[in-house]
């Protein structure tokens, strides 16, 4: 009964271990998305913004022809320093994302570790229960045991005991 409840509530914290290590995929993952979307977003207006400006400028200097040719030129060297900032902060946010991605990577490769020592942990303490048993059965003896005995030997029993007991037993499975 106990080896029941001790499998129940590892399977538990497996759980519950896998959903946070889920929840902080997503977490991170549509964090990822939505700061990407803000981003771009926020570069294409700015880009827009940018652009209706100097092209408003662009039509009030072509009225000055005396103007014009180094307007246009002042506006276009403006205009390709705008891309360039545009460009570079594209880039910025490819590597952010980049990063972001391999976080994502790692946190999974984490994921699939955990659930990989926790179904090891779980397979460990489904192979102890006989071993308990066995410590049980050896402690009654040949009288046959009621379920007051078992909870009487459980309950003087500390972890120590139990710990050390299973692990002898379990050596001497071994031979």
């Amino acid at each position: 009964m106990m080896a029941t409840n001790n499998t129940s509530q590892t399977q538990r914290i497996v759980q519950n271990q896998i959903n946070f290590l889920t929840s902080s995929i997503d977490d991170v993952t549509g964090f990822v998305h939505r700061w990407r979307r803000t981003h771009i977003a926020n570069l294409l207006t700015n880009y827009n913004e940018d652009l209706q400006f100097k092209q408003s400028l662009l039509v009030q200097l072509s009225t000055q022809e005396t103007k014009e040719g180094e307007a246009k030129e002042a506006l276009t060297k403006q205009l390709n320093e705008e891309r360039a900032k545009v460009a570079e902060s594209e880039e910025k946010f490819k590597n952010e994302l980049d990063s972001c991605e391999e976080q994502i990577n790692e946190l999974n490769a984490r994921n699939k570790k955990l659930s990989k020592m926790l179904k090891q942990m779980i397979q460990f303490v489904k192979s102890q229960k006989h071993a308990f048993f066995g410590y049980l059965a050896e402690r009654a003896g040949d009288n046959p045991m009621t379920w007051a005995a078992y909870q009487e030997i459980l309950d003087n029993l500390d972890d120590d005991t139990l710990e050390d007991r299973l692990a002898t037993l379990a050596l001497e499975d071994r031979k």
